[in-house]
């Protein structure tokens, strides 16, 4: 991993830390939610996800205007690629609920 990238991934987990802390406990209605809030705080990246992340950030060059469709991955991943990118649309979907 160089150290370019894993400084965009460093910077990536400080910003799933602080959209996690942003998340409005009182507004929040599902208590799953809450508790992902809660862990990504203490955990940002899981340990593995560290390479994949760096593969993907080496390979990744995003456009304004541009569409992104993310299928099961880590939802903060691109949340934090969303705060990163405001010009980009980003939809997430999880096949599977837990």
């Amino acid at each position: 991993m160089n150290s370019t990238t894993f400084r965009h991934v460093s910077s990536g987990a400080s910003d799933i830390r602080r959209l996690a802390r942003g998340i409005d406990r009182a507004r929040c209605q599902d208590p799953r939610f809450e508790k992902l809030a809660a862990r990504a705080v203490v955990r940002p990246i899981d340990y593995m996800r560290w390479a994949e992340f760096e593969a993907v950030l080496r390979m990744l060059h995003l456009s304004p205007g541009q569409k992104v469709l993310d299928v099961a991955s880590p939802q903060w991943f691109t949340l934090h690629l969303a705060a990163r990118h405001p010009d980009v649309q980003f939809r997430y979907i999880n096949i599977q609920e837990s």
